[in-house]
């Protein structure tokens, strides 16, 4: 059968990235050493929000538990 994708609120994202990382959906954005750390879903405490938004590019599950180390 054919599987239909439902939006929240019929506007279409980029695939699976959340809003907070839409400024980063340029891959070619250079990550600075800012000090802003960002807990992911899984598990890893990123440096800042553009390493977090990066990481979930390249995987696309992770998600953010909350603000500050894991």
């Amino acid at each position: 059968g054919k599987e239909f994708l439902m939006s929240a609120g019929s506007r279409w994202v980029l695939p699976r990235i959340p809003s907070i990382c839409r400024e980063f959906v340029n891959r070619s954005v250079y990550c600075t050493r800012e000090s802003n750390p960002h807990c992911g879903t899984d598990g890893v405490t990123y440096g800042n929000k553009c390493a977090f938004c990066k990481a979930v590019r390249s995987g696309g599950k992770i998600r953010l538990k909350h603000l500050g180390k894991c």
